[in-house]
């Protein structure tokens, strides 16, 4: 037992000078990993800056709200409707959402009140909500063209170019009053990005 003291001490002195050798590499790894990782976020940051200016821009420049008459209602439409647009012609966006989801699935103007509630949250610059109430509208209705670019504007100040894309293709291609306006969109976007 006295004579391998020396042996496993001098054994146990090259274990730790590997372990220390190893945490040395490790740690030069790490540092040549971390620089470049380090270099990138800068980078990064100043890019998604770039991307979230860009996407204010075009917001701004290609966002208007519509007037309350865009559409008319084939009937006539019930007081709290009546109430809520005149609210939201008088830019009173809180009290016209209110008034515009308090109108039930089963009224004729659920998609209308849904496509407006969309508009005051993007006018409170909501637009996740926005796309909520959008997401209400039956695909087939008779402003199909004004929800999908009310849509895509929302996923461009969003920042979430990759879904406005396709619905602003779909505008460009069909005839409607946003085709001219979707192809000088998808223009910039693809200038930008």
């Amino acid at each position: 037992d006295l004579h391998s003291f020396p042996t496993r001490r001098s054994s146990d002195l090259e274990s730790l000078k590997k372990q220390s050798q190893l945490k040395n590499y490790i740690h030069r790894g790490m540092g040549i990993i971390a620089i470049p990782i380090l270099l990138f976020l800068p980078v990064a940051k100043i890019n998604f800056q770039i991307h979230n200016k860009i996407n204010r821009q075009l917001y701004q420049q290609f966002y208007a709200p519509l007037p309350a008459n865009f559409i008319a209602p084939t009937t006539k439409p019930d007081a709290i409707f009546e109430q809520a647009l005149t609210s939201y012609t008088n830019r009173n966006y809180s009290f016209a959402l209110k008034l515009f989801r308090s109108i039930m699935p089963q009224s004729y103007n659920y998609q209308l009140a849904q496509f407006y509630s969309g508009i005051c949250n993007m006018e409170q610059n909501r637009m996740e909500a926005a796309l909520v109430h959008f997401g209400n509208i039956d695909q087939n209705s008779l402003f199909y063209a004004h929800l999908n670019w009310h849509k895509s504007l929302c996923y461009i100040k969003l920042g979430i170019v990759k879904e406005a894309t396709p619905l602003l293709s779909e505008l460009k291609k069909s005839n409607n009053a946003y085709s001219t306006k979707a192809e000088e969109l998808l223009t910039k976007i693809k200038n930008n990005f």
